[in-house]
């Protein structure tokens, strides 16, 4: 994409006035299902999942936020495009034009992440940096930005490229039905502590480090193989690289980061070979699948906040509790299979 003639415009030029959206308090909502007919998004700071912390029961809110928007989170500078109906949590600054839609929404949202780097390290994105942020664009013969060539390009260079199960999300041909027609209810009164290290460790219980200690001695000509780093966001890849064989990490693995910026703490599932830094430690159950660790990184993620404020990560000595069944010795052991179940019971999990 040449951007040679592309002109440089502030987001004050392009936008409205930013504002703080009304911030609702997650202990005052209440979760329900995405197809419940009272749904209605909940958004937040969050780095992950176009920033919806959980979809909630609309108790018909005073300050709905339209949908096409975009979202900011002005202390963690998380950047998304909203497409429908919201509302938010604290710290969400709301940018709006008459000329954004979906494409353009997309578009931009992808240049505006691209000065994230600017407001790291405790520089809030407070709405008057937001205003006087610049952003190049392509131009009419008017001088203006050329919205007709961004929408093009998005739709018919950008999505074509996608993996076919993103296109599925924009085309909605994505099978909604759960892969087992019964729902599992969560009962965790009867659910079992077990140390992430005898579950995923080695005999020792020790879970082993990945190899690559310099993502500089990687190349990236030839996009062989995954390079899996220290974030949460797309599920922990950096980039593609060329194969190196001494720094493989063997897949179908539980992923837990070590170390990293803000992520510290967090777990991946990794179905496929791939070469991870050193921050990450790689843990291996024969019993492992794509569903039943779905349901472990859904667990695993709610004893994160144990691992804040500089306490460090220790992943073989974490504990989690976990549905469980008795073996032939009387002793507990994960029941494996109901978690894979619950998932296969879940709404598009046909989609995994």
């Amino acid at each position: 994409m040449e951007t040679k003639n592309w002109k440089w415009f502030e987001v004050a030029n392009l936008f409205d006035k930013p504002y703080k959206g009304t911030a609702y308090n997650a202990q005052n909502l209440e979760i329900c299902d995405f197809d419940n007919k009272k749904a209605i998004r909940y958004v937040t700071r969050t780095d992950t999942n176009n920033g919806l912390k959980n979809f909630v029961i609309n108790e018909e809110f005073e300050d709905v936020e339209r949908g096409n928007a975009i979202t900011i989170g002005d202390t963690t500078s998380t950047i998304y495009y909203q497409a429908e109906n919201f509302i938010c949590g604290d710290h969400i600054v709301i940018l709006r034009s008459k000329f954004l839609n979906k494409l353009r929404g997309l578009f931009l949202v992808s240049l505006l992440n691209m000065e994230r780097y600017r407001y790291n390290y405790g520089r809030a994105y407070k709405k008057d940096l937001i205003y006087h942020t610049k952003i190049k664009l392509p131009i009419d013969s008017n001088g203006n930005p050329d919205w007709q060539w961004i929408e093009n390009y998005v739709q018919n260079t950008l999505i074509p490229q996608l993996p076919q199960k993103t296109k599925n999300v924009w085309q909605k041909t994505f099978d909604t039905k759960p892969l087992l027609p019964n729902k599992l209810q969560l009962n965790t009164k009867e659910w079992q502590w077990f140390r992430v290290g005898d579950l995923f460790g080695n005999q020792k219980g020790i879970i082993s480090k990945c190899k690559c200690s310099s993502a500089s001695e990687l190349l990236e000509d030839g996009k062989d193989i995954a390079y899996i780093g220290a974030k949460k966001s797309d599920n922990g890849i950096m980039k593609y690289v060329q194969l190196k064989e001494d720094l493989v990490t063997k897949g179908n693995c539980m992923v837990f980061i070590g170390d990293g910026q803000g992520s510290v703490g967090y777990s991946l599932y990794q179905p496929n070979d791939f070469i991870g830094s050193t921050t990450l430690f790689a843990g291996y159950n024969e019993n492992l699948n794509k569903y039943n660790a779905m349901f472990l990184i859904a667990v695993l993620d709610q004893e994160r906040y144990r691992y804040s404020y500089g306490r460090k990560y220790k992943p073989s000595d974490t504990k989690l509790k976990l549905p469980a069944i008795k073996n032939a010795q009387s002793e507990y052991e994960p029941d494996w299979q109901w978690m894979e179940d619950y998932i296969k019971s879940l709404p598009y999990s046909r989609c995994l």
